[in-house]
Protein backbone atom coordinates (compact mmCIF):
# COMPACT_ATOMS: atom_id res chain seq x y z
CA UNK A 1 0.00 0.00 0.00
CA UNK A 2 1.30 3.44 -0.95
CA UNK A 3 2.29 5.65 1.93
CA UNK A 4 0.16 8.64 2.85
CA UNK A 5 1.03 11.88 4.64
CA UNK A 6 -1.28 12.83 7.50
CA UNK A 7 -1.69 16.15 9.31
CA UNK A 8 -3.10 16.35 12.82
CA UNK A 9 -4.48 19.87 13.28
CA UNK A 10 -5.58 20.63 16.82
CA UNK A 11 -7.95 23.59 17.08
CA UNK A 12 -10.08 25.47 19.58
CA UNK A 13 -13.04 23.30 18.53
CA UNK A 14 -11.79 19.86 17.65
CA UNK A 15 -9.13 17.88 15.81
CA UNK A 16 -9.01 17.89 12.01
CA UNK A 17 -7.05 15.22 10.11
CA UNK A 18 -5.63 16.05 6.69
CA UNK A 19 -4.46 13.40 4.22
CA UNK A 20 -2.43 13.50 1.00
CA UNK A 21 -0.18 11.28 -1.07
CA UNK A 22 3.58 11.79 -0.85
CA UNK A 23 3.46 14.41 -3.63
CA UNK A 24 1.55 16.56 -1.10
CA UNK A 25 -0.20 18.72 -3.70
CA UNK A 26 -3.84 17.96 -2.85
CA UNK A 27 -5.24 17.62 0.65
CA UNK A 28 -8.49 16.31 2.04
CA UNK A 29 -9.59 17.01 5.60
CA UNK A 30 -11.91 15.04 7.82
CA UNK A 31 -14.84 16.35 9.78
CA UNK A 32 -13.64 17.30 13.25
CA UNK A 33 -12.82 14.60 15.75
CA UNK A 34 -13.57 15.48 19.38
CA UNK A 35 -15.80 18.18 17.95
CA UNK A 36 -16.30 21.26 20.09
CA UNK A 37 -13.38 20.46 22.39
CA UNK A 38 -10.14 22.49 22.44
CA UNK A 39 -7.29 20.19 21.33
CA UNK A 40 -4.04 21.74 22.54
CA UNK A 41 -1.84 19.01 21.06
CA UNK A 42 -2.35 15.86 18.98
CA UNK A 43 0.40 13.40 18.06
CA UNK A 44 0.69 10.04 16.34
CA UNK A 45 2.67 7.15 17.81
CA UNK A 46 3.66 4.86 14.93
CA UNK A 47 6.02 2.56 16.84
CA UNK A 48 3.43 -0.24 16.98
CA UNK A 49 0.66 0.40 14.50
CA UNK A 50 -0.76 3.93 14.70
CA UNK A 51 -2.17 5.38 17.91
CA UNK A 52 -3.35 8.98 18.14
CA UNK A 53 -3.08 10.94 21.39
CA UNK A 54 -4.92 14.21 21.94
CA UNK A 55 -4.38 16.62 24.81
CA UNK A 56 -7.86 18.06 25.39
CA UNK A 57 -8.69 20.86 27.79
CA UNK A 58 -12.38 20.25 28.24
CA UNK A 59 -14.81 22.36 30.26
CA UNK A 60 -16.53 19.08 31.24
CA UNK A 61 -13.73 16.53 31.66
CA UNK A 62 -11.05 19.03 32.59
CA UNK A 63 -7.57 18.55 31.11
CA UNK A 64 -7.38 15.04 29.74
CA UNK A 65 -5.69 12.76 27.27
CA UNK A 66 -7.87 11.02 24.69
CA UNK A 67 -6.61 7.98 22.75
CA UNK A 68 -7.64 6.61 19.35
CA UNK A 69 -6.45 3.41 17.69
CA UNK A 70 -8.55 3.80 14.52
CA UNK A 71 -7.30 7.13 13.10
CA UNK A 72 -9.75 9.24 15.05
CA UNK A 73 -13.00 7.35 14.41
CA UNK A 74 -13.39 6.49 18.08
CA UNK A 75 -11.70 7.82 21.22
CA UNK A 76 -11.35 6.78 24.84
CA UNK A 77 -10.13 8.61 27.89
CA UNK A 78 -6.87 7.55 29.50
CA UNK A 79 -7.71 5.37 32.51
CA UNK A 80 -5.59 7.49 34.87
CA UNK A 81 -5.05 11.05 33.71
CA UNK A 82 -2.00 13.23 34.50
CA UNK A 83 -2.90 14.53 37.95
CA UNK A 84 -1.09 15.91 40.99
CA UNK A 85 -1.56 14.30 44.41
CA UNK A 86 -4.60 15.39 46.38
CA UNK A 87 -2.45 17.43 48.75
CA UNK A 88 -0.88 19.49 45.92
CA UNK A 89 -1.46 23.22 46.09
CA UNK A 90 -2.79 23.42 42.51
CA UNK A 91 -4.55 21.00 40.16
CA UNK A 92 -3.37 20.25 36.63
CA UNK A 93 -4.80 23.11 34.58
CA UNK A 94 -4.06 22.02 31.01
CA UNK A 95 -2.27 19.48 28.81
CA UNK A 96 0.44 21.14 26.73
CA UNK A 97 2.57 18.41 25.19
CA UNK A 98 2.61 14.67 24.48
CA UNK A 99 5.82 13.02 23.28
CA UNK A 100 6.38 9.35 22.41
CA UNK A 101 9.64 7.87 23.67
CA UNK A 102 12.39 6.38 21.45
CA UNK A 103 11.54 3.50 19.09
CA UNK A 104 12.86 0.79 21.40
CA UNK A 105 10.59 1.79 24.32
CA UNK A 106 7.13 1.01 22.93
CA UNK A 107 4.36 2.09 25.24
CA UNK A 108 6.51 4.80 26.86
CA UNK A 109 5.36 8.42 26.48
CA UNK A 110 5.84 11.77 28.20
CA UNK A 111 3.33 14.53 28.87
CA UNK A 112 3.92 18.19 29.78
CA UNK A 113 1.27 20.14 31.68
CA UNK A 114 0.53 23.45 33.36
CA UNK A 115 1.43 24.35 36.03
CA UNK A 116 4.75 23.04 34.79
CA UNK A 117 5.29 19.35 35.45
CA UNK A 118 6.30 16.26 33.51
CA UNK A 119 4.38 12.98 33.53
CA UNK A 120 5.36 9.57 32.16
CA UNK A 121 3.38 6.57 30.95
CA UNK A 122 4.77 3.10 30.32
CA UNK A 123 1.49 1.47 29.28
CA UNK A 124 0.63 3.29 26.07
CA UNK A 125 -0.92 6.30 27.76
CA UNK A 126 -3.46 4.41 29.86
CA UNK A 127 -1.98 5.68 33.14
CA UNK A 128 0.38 8.54 33.98
CA UNK A 129 2.87 9.16 36.79
CA UNK A 130 4.43 12.48 37.78
CA UNK A 131 8.23 12.72 37.55
CA UNK A 132 8.73 14.56 40.81
CA UNK A 133 12.42 15.28 40.28
CA UNK A 134 11.37 18.23 38.13
CA UNK A 135 8.49 19.33 40.34
CA UNK A 136 10.84 19.43 43.34
CA UNK A 137 13.72 21.15 41.55
CA UNK A 138 15.61 23.55 43.88
CA UNK A 139 14.74 26.52 41.63
CA UNK A 140 10.99 25.83 41.73
CA UNK A 141 10.16 28.68 44.09
CA UNK A 142 11.58 31.13 41.52
CA UNK A 143 9.51 29.90 38.57
CA UNK A 144 7.22 32.53 37.09
CA UNK A 145 4.57 32.01 34.40
CA UNK A 146 4.64 33.48 30.93
CA UNK A 147 1.60 35.10 29.32
CA UNK A 148 0.20 31.63 28.53
CA UNK A 149 0.80 30.35 32.05
CA UNK A 150 3.51 28.24 33.66
CA UNK A 151 3.51 25.64 30.91
CA UNK A 152 5.84 22.76 30.07
CA UNK A 153 5.49 22.93 26.29
CA UNK A 154 8.53 21.16 24.78
CA UNK A 155 9.86 17.63 25.39
CA UNK A 156 12.89 16.19 23.59
CA UNK A 157 14.03 12.57 23.89
CA UNK A 158 17.53 11.89 22.59
CA UNK A 159 17.19 9.18 19.90
CA UNK A 160 20.68 7.89 20.80
CA UNK A 161 20.05 7.62 24.54
CA UNK A 162 16.56 7.31 26.02
CA UNK A 163 17.85 8.46 29.42
CA UNK A 164 18.70 11.89 27.99
CA UNK A 165 15.74 14.29 28.09
CA UNK A 166 15.29 18.03 27.65
CA UNK A 167 12.19 20.06 28.45
CA UNK A 168 11.30 23.74 28.16
CA UNK A 169 9.05 25.81 30.40
CA UNK A 170 7.69 29.29 29.86
CA UNK A 171 8.85 31.61 31.39
CA UNK A 172 11.51 29.55 33.18
CA UNK A 173 13.88 27.96 30.68
CA UNK A 174 15.45 24.69 29.58
CA UNK A 175 16.12 21.72 31.85
CA UNK A 176 18.19 18.63 31.02
CA UNK A 177 18.16 15.12 32.51
CA UNK A 178 20.53 12.21 31.99
CA UNK A 179 18.61 9.71 34.13
CA UNK A 180 15.20 9.60 32.42
CA UNK A 181 13.78 12.46 34.44
CA UNK A 182 14.82 11.49 37.96
CA UNK A 183 16.99 14.61 38.28
CA UNK A 184 17.37 17.80 36.25
CA UNK A 185 19.90 20.55 35.54
CA UNK A 186 18.93 24.08 34.51
CA UNK A 187 20.47 25.01 31.13
CA UNK A 188 19.96 28.76 30.66
CA UNK A 189 23.54 30.05 30.36
CA UNK A 190 23.68 32.44 27.41
CA UNK A 191 19.94 33.15 27.38
CA UNK A 192 18.22 36.45 28.09
CA UNK A 193 16.81 36.53 31.62
CA UNK A 194 13.37 38.07 32.08
CA UNK A 195 13.57 38.79 35.79
CA UNK A 196 17.20 38.56 36.94
CA UNK A 197 19.70 39.67 34.30
CA UNK A 198 22.64 39.50 36.74
CA UNK A 199 22.23 35.78 37.40
CA UNK A 200 24.19 33.72 34.86
CA UNK A 201 21.93 30.67 34.96
CA UNK A 202 18.65 32.21 36.09
CA UNK A 203 15.38 30.23 35.96
CA UNK A 204 13.70 33.15 34.22
CA UNK A 205 14.13 32.83 30.47
CA UNK A 206 10.99 32.73 28.35
CA UNK A 207 11.72 29.83 26.00
CA UNK A 208 9.06 29.44 23.32
CA UNK A 209 10.23 26.24 21.58
CA UNK A 210 13.23 23.91 21.31
CA UNK A 211 14.12 21.25 18.72
CA UNK A 212 16.94 18.81 18.01
CA UNK A 213 18.86 19.52 14.80
CA UNK A 214 18.20 16.84 12.21
CA UNK A 215 20.58 13.86 12.53
CA UNK A 216 22.65 15.77 15.07
CA UNK A 217 20.85 15.70 18.43
CA UNK A 218 23.81 17.23 20.26
CA UNK A 219 22.74 20.48 18.52
CA UNK A 220 19.57 22.18 19.72
CA UNK A 221 17.77 25.17 18.23
CA UNK A 222 15.64 27.49 20.35
CA UNK A 223 13.09 30.20 19.61
CA UNK A 224 12.95 32.46 22.64
CA UNK A 225 10.71 35.40 23.55
CA UNK A 226 13.69 37.63 22.78
CA UNK A 227 15.83 35.85 20.21
CA UNK A 228 16.81 32.71 18.36
CA UNK A 229 19.53 30.53 19.89
CA UNK A 230 21.65 27.46 19.20
CA UNK A 231 23.47 25.07 21.53
CA UNK A 232 26.16 22.61 20.42
CA UNK A 233 26.89 19.92 23.01
CA UNK A 234 25.27 18.75 26.22
CA UNK A 235 27.05 21.24 28.50
CA UNK A 236 27.57 24.10 26.04
CA UNK A 237 26.19 27.61 26.51
CA UNK A 238 23.47 29.01 24.27
CA UNK A 239 24.57 31.25 21.41
CA UNK A 240 22.43 33.94 19.82
CA UNK A 241 21.98 33.25 16.08
CA UNK A 242 19.23 35.68 15.09
CA UNK A 243 21.09 38.02 12.71
CA UNK A 244 19.02 38.43 9.57
CA UNK A 245 15.63 37.80 11.16
CA UNK A 246 13.14 40.70 10.97
CA UNK A 247 12.27 40.29 14.64
CA UNK A 248 13.62 38.51 17.71
CA UNK A 249 10.06 37.53 18.68
CA UNK A 250 8.23 34.42 17.52
CA UNK A 251 6.82 31.13 18.76
CA UNK A 252 7.22 28.15 16.42
CA UNK A 253 10.40 26.39 15.36
CA UNK A 254 11.09 23.40 13.10
CA UNK A 255 14.47 21.79 12.44
CA UNK A 256 15.16 20.17 9.08
CA UNK A 257 14.82 16.40 9.69
CA UNK A 258 18.09 15.51 7.91
CA UNK A 259 20.31 18.60 7.65
CA UNK A 260 21.60 19.88 11.02
CA UNK A 261 22.55 23.21 9.44
CA UNK A 262 18.95 24.01 8.48
CA UNK A 263 16.11 25.27 10.69
CA UNK A 264 12.92 27.26 10.19
CA UNK A 265 11.03 29.83 12.24
CA UNK A 266 8.11 32.21 11.70
CA UNK A 267 8.95 35.63 13.19
CA UNK A 268 6.20 37.90 14.47
CA UNK A 269 6.51 41.66 14.69
CA UNK A 270 6.73 41.97 18.48
CA UNK A 271 5.38 40.86 21.82
CA UNK A 272 2.86 43.68 21.60
CA UNK A 273 1.82 42.96 17.99
CA UNK A 274 1.86 39.22 17.41
CA UNK A 275 1.48 39.21 13.64
CA UNK A 276 3.89 39.11 10.66
CA UNK A 277 5.76 42.35 10.12
CA UNK A 278 3.85 44.59 7.68
CA UNK A 279 1.44 41.71 7.14
CA UNK A 280 3.94 39.82 4.97
CA UNK A 281 3.60 36.25 6.17
CA UNK A 282 6.96 34.49 5.83
CA UNK A 283 8.82 31.44 7.02
CA UNK A 284 12.52 32.18 7.58
CA UNK A 285 15.21 29.57 7.11
CA UNK A 286 18.89 29.24 7.85
CA UNK A 287 21.17 26.84 5.98
CA UNK A 288 24.27 27.60 8.08
CA UNK A 289 23.10 26.95 11.64
CA UNK A 290 21.87 30.50 12.17
CA UNK A 291 24.75 32.52 10.72
CA UNK A 292 22.27 34.02 8.22
CA UNK A 293 18.56 33.82 7.41
CA UNK A 294 16.35 34.29 4.37
CA UNK A 295 12.56 34.47 3.90
CA UNK A 296 10.54 31.77 2.14
CA UNK A 297 7.39 33.55 0.92
CA UNK A 298 6.36 32.10 -2.44
CA UNK A 299 2.64 31.43 -2.22
CA UNK A 300 2.13 33.18 1.13
CA UNK A 301 -0.05 36.33 1.42
CA UNK A 302 1.15 39.92 1.68
CA UNK A 303 -1.74 41.09 3.86
CA UNK A 304 -2.07 38.52 6.61
CA UNK A 305 -2.09 39.76 10.20
CA UNK A 306 -2.42 36.31 11.76
CA UNK A 307 -0.59 34.66 14.61
CA UNK A 308 1.17 31.29 14.63
CA UNK A 309 1.36 29.51 17.97
CA UNK A 310 4.32 27.54 19.32
CA UNK A 311 3.05 24.06 18.37
CA UNK A 312 1.43 25.01 15.07
CA UNK A 313 4.46 24.25 12.83
CA UNK A 314 5.66 20.80 11.77
CA UNK A 315 7.58 18.70 9.26
CA UNK A 316 6.73 15.27 7.86
CA UNK A 317 10.34 14.02 7.87
CA UNK A 318 10.39 12.87 4.23
CA UNK A 319 13.62 13.10 2.20
CA UNK A 320 12.46 16.39 0.73
CA UNK A 321 10.62 17.45 3.84
CA UNK A 322 7.14 18.86 3.82
CA UNK A 323 6.52 21.82 6.11
CA UNK A 324 3.14 22.77 7.55
CA UNK A 325 1.82 25.55 9.77
CA UNK A 326 -1.56 26.71 11.01
CA UNK A 327 -2.72 30.19 11.96
CA UNK A 328 -4.89 31.74 14.62
CA UNK A 329 -7.37 32.57 11.84
CA UNK A 330 -7.83 28.95 10.80
CA UNK A 331 -5.66 28.56 7.70
CA UNK A 332 -3.21 25.68 7.21
CA UNK A 333 -0.33 26.27 4.78
CA UNK A 334 1.70 23.42 3.29
CA UNK A 335 5.00 23.17 1.43
CA UNK A 336 6.11 20.01 -0.37
CA UNK A 337 9.60 21.35 -1.18
CA UNK A 338 11.15 22.29 2.17
CA UNK A 339 9.57 25.74 2.18
CA UNK A 340 10.50 26.95 -1.31
CA UNK A 341 6.82 27.31 -2.22
CA UNK A 342 3.59 27.24 -0.25
CA UNK A 343 -0.08 26.51 -0.82
CA UNK A 344 -3.16 26.81 1.37
CA UNK A 345 -4.09 23.26 2.35
CA UNK A 346 -7.33 24.28 4.04
CA UNK A 347 -9.11 27.36 5.33
CA UNK A 348 -11.80 28.49 7.76
CA UNK A 349 -10.93 26.12 10.57
CA UNK A 350 -11.22 27.25 14.18
CA UNK A 351 -8.10 28.80 15.69
CA UNK A 352 -5.21 26.40 15.10
CA UNK A 353 -3.40 25.39 18.29
CA UNK A 354 -1.11 22.63 16.99
CA UNK A 355 0.03 20.89 13.83
CA UNK A 356 1.77 17.53 13.59
CA UNK A 357 2.62 15.46 10.50
CA UNK A 358 3.38 11.78 10.03
CA UNK A 359 3.75 9.32 7.16
CA UNK A 360 2.07 5.91 7.23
Amino acid sequence: MAKRVHLLVGTKRGLFIGTSDTKRKKWSFSAPCLGGLPVNIAVADTRNGTTLYAGVNSWHWGPCIQISKDMGKTWKLAKKQPRFPKDAKKPVESIWQIQPDVKGRKGSLYCGVAPAALFHSDDGGATWTELKGLTKHPTRSKWMPGFGGLCLHSILVDPRNEKHLLIAISAVGVFESFDRGASWELRNVGLHSVFNAKEKNSPSSCVHKIAFAGRRPDRIYQQNHVGFYRRDGAHADWKSVEKGLPSRFGFPLVAHPHDPETAYTIPLQSDGFRAPKDGKLAVYTTNNAGASWKPLRKGLPDDSFVGILRDAFATDGLETPGLYFGTTSGQVYASADAGKSWQKATDLLPQVLSVRAFVK
